[in-house]
């Protein structure tokens, strides 16, 4: 995946975080019959990247970042990205969903406390994109999960979606809620 030399730490994330978003703006566009495509990479305070319906025009945002179990296991995971050790020992034992929903709350709670240039409407895009743990058996307890999440009050996105690669890559639509 990676080349043998190290690879700048900025150079990295950005690969990663531009996967993240081409990744997730496919499934976006198939489900809701769009046809967004790249238009810049954005530099803060401005999120993450801009994408352009090239039929309507409509521009939205993305603020994309990674989700994992613990900070244990997202340290680790950029240890091996960036060569620095070949494994490590991820320390999950015991209810990995929970702390996969305990990750993402507190993502979506640091994220809503930043600053963003709302030129357009951004969407934040949480991605764990591979789980050492959950596969396509624990489809249900994800689904569960997303209902029982917990969001902050003030929400500064237009919409929030948390994508997970199993078998395949899926998404699920978090915030706004039909409920919201």
């Amino acid at each position: 995946m990676f080349d043998n030399y190290p690879v700048e730490h900025d150079e990295l994330r950005s690969r990663h975080e531009k996967a993240i978003a081409q990744r997730f703006i496919r499934k976006y566009n198939e489900a809701k019959k769009n046809n967004f495509v790249f238009k810049q990479r954005g530099k803060p305070p401005a999120p993450d990247f801009e994408y352009k319906d090239s039929t309507t025009d409509k521009v939205i945002s993305l603020e994309v970042t990674g989700i994992y179990y613990d900070e244990h296991q997202a340290e680790g995971t950029w240890q091996v990205a960036r060569g620095n050790i070949k494994r490590f020992q991820s320390n999950i034992v015991a209810y990995p969903t929970e702390l996969l929903r305990k990750f993402i709350e507190d993502s979506i709670a640091k994220k809503c406390q930043k600053i963003y240039d709302f030129s357009h409407p951004i969407t934040l895009v949480l991605d764990a994109t591979r789980p050492p743990v959950h596969d396509e058996r624990d489809i249900e307890d994800i689904e569960e999960m997303v209902k029982q999440m917990q969001l902050p009050d003030q929400i500064p996105f237009h919409e929030i979606y948390f994508g997970i690669k199993l078998s395949q890559y899926r998404i699920w639509k978090l915030y706004p809620r039909k409920s919201d």
